[in-house]
């Protein structure tokens, strides 16, 4: 009886060193802001939002030693509309990432599932303002880029996440680290889209560096749809984002430039340029003033003229480690026949689309808490 009891325990034990090399944890956010909306087309808004600062979300990450400094990694993240009766996964990105994969120390990360992709964390690195979202002057503007297809807006901004992929991110050598990044697509080998939102594949390349106070990264995505049956009208779209900031200590300075050309049927259906600046910059302990400027060129034949430009100014309050209060106000303006329009405001969601060459703006305010 007694070898039994002991047996028992020394299992407990061993099981017990076995599950501590095991690390699960849940983590999320919780962001509520309320915003006053207006824009030339006669309208205006006022109401409460969720993810004025960060997007909503819940997730659980795990990592297991599994010896000779590699380890099993898994991430599982949702997003929530913290605002409405819906439950996880309700917002566009329902999944915003799933994924598995192995990590070492000094041979880097690969990991498999639906992925975050490279430009999605090198643009939130360098984007000016308050946030990448509804109050950002740079995700406005690269959301409802005219790129002369039916796929509204930037590659980098549409592809910020991507089904059946596989990447890999290397350690860092010297402040440098680079990453690659890959979707298999949907659809069997020559089926053929329904629709221009329905990528093939994508992939991606990039490289960042940071050292002390200075901070660079690099992303060159492409992206292949196939539109009409036969491949006829095939759509590629390559884009370009650089990006930089250096913190001066009493200002962080932040810019970044992107440019992008697709190319339908072979022939060139869509090339713009944006450019962005901006300034962070402590005003107290816990308070930054944040402010950007943001410029799209449109540079394809017919639309040379229909330019547009975002600025902000607004303000975060950290009153804890893991809450902060933040307010913002951001506007859109178009040129001629442009017709860029605020993060997230478009007929079909808010009404709120301006007129062609008209403006529009948004001031909000809220608080984001991190768990």
């Amino acid at each position: 009886m007694h070898k039994k009891i002991i047996a028992l325990a020394v299992a407990g034990l061993l099981s017990g060193g076995a599950f501590a090399q095991s690390n699960v944890s849940m983590y999320g956010i919780v962001d509520l802001y309320g915003a006053h909306r207006t824009a030339d087309n006669g309208r205006a808004q006022n109401g409460v939002d969720s993810g004025g600062l960060a997007t909503s979300r819940i997730g659980f990450k795990g990592e297991e030693a599994l010896g000779n400094g590699l380890s099993a990694v898994f991430t599982l993240e949702y997003g929530l509309d913290v605002d409405k009766n819906t439950g996880v996964g309700a917002t566009a990105h329902m999944a915003r990432q799933q994924f598995v994969g192995l990590k070492s120390g000094s041979l880097g990360t690969l990991v498999a599932g639906r992925l975050q992709g490279l430009s999605y964390y090198t643009v939130a690195a360098f984007a000016g303002g308050v946030g990448g979202g509804p109050l950002s002057p740079l995700a406005s503007l690269q959301t409802s880029a005219n790129n002369g297809t039916a796929t509204v807006g930037a590659l980098q901004a549409s592809i910020t996440r991507f089904n059946n992929g596989i990447a890999y991110t290397s350690p860092s050598f010297a402040g440098f680290d680079f990453g690659a990044a890959y979707s298999f697509g949907n659809r069997a080998s020559g089926a053929e889209a329904t629709t221009a939102d329905t990528r093939d594949s994508v992939y991606e390349l990039g490289a960042n560096y940071k050292n002390g106070p200075i901070a660079a990264g690099y992303v060159f995505s492409r992206a292949v749809d196939k539109l009409l049956a036969g491949g006829s009208d095939d759509l590629k779209l390559n884009a370009h984002f650089l990006g930089a900031s250096y913190d001066f200590g009493l200002a962080k300075l932040k810019a970044s430039f992107q440019t992008q050309k697709n190319e339908t049927g072979g022939s060139e259906s869509g090339k713009f340029d944006i450019w962005q600046l901006g300034v962070d910059v402590p005003v107290t302990a816990a308070g930054t003033i944040r402010a950007a400027y943001v410029a799209y060129n449109d540079k394809f034949d017919t639309r040379k003229a229909d330019d547009a430009k975002s600025w902000t100014v607004g303000y975060t309050h950290a009153l804890s480690k893991r809450t902060t209060a933040y307010a913002a106000y951001t506007v859109v303006r178009n040129d001629n026949n442009a017709g860029l329009k605020l993060f997230g405001s478009g007929d079909t969601v808010t009404g709120m689309a301006p007129v062609t060459g008209g403006d529009s703006s948004v001031i909000g305010c809220g608080v984001s808490h991190a768990f």
